[in-house]
């Protein structure tokens, strides 16, 4: 399933060279970390290697099947997944979540089961 995933995103981002990745990630100075959890060099550590991984699809076949994860299905997970995160900020910019409670997945209508390929 890896393999379909990885494949996948490469394949997408040779296929739109003006994808956001390259916009937002590649050339951008790594940020310093607003998480109090996560230290700077941490995140700054997974950012390059993003940008080494997603920069080079190295012995990757990207145009062949996807038999464990279809092009179809992974936009949908990506999408569905967009929109989670906005319904979630949203919470979170609104204050619609009573202090000291957890913003939860839990109050979202959770996506459709998905299709196998």
């Amino acid at each position: 399933m890896k393999d379909d995933w990885y494949g996948l995103d490469h394949k997408y981002l040779r296929d739109f060279p003006d994808n956001v990745f390259a916009r937002a990630v590649v050339n951008a100075v790594n940020p310093p970390s607003p998480l109090p959890f996560l230290p700077t060099e941490a995140l700054a550590d997974r950012l390059d290697n993003l940008r080494t991984f997603y920069g080079n699809p190295g012995d990757l076949i990207l145009d062949r099947p996807y038999p464990y994860l279809s092009e179809t299905t992974m936009n949908r997970v990506v999408d569905d997944s967009a929109q989670m995160i906005a319904a979630l900020l949203a919470q979170l910019e609104t204050r619609s979540t009573p202090d000291r409670e957890e913003v939860s997945l839990r109050i979202l209508d959770l996506p459709a089961p998905y299709v196998l390929p």
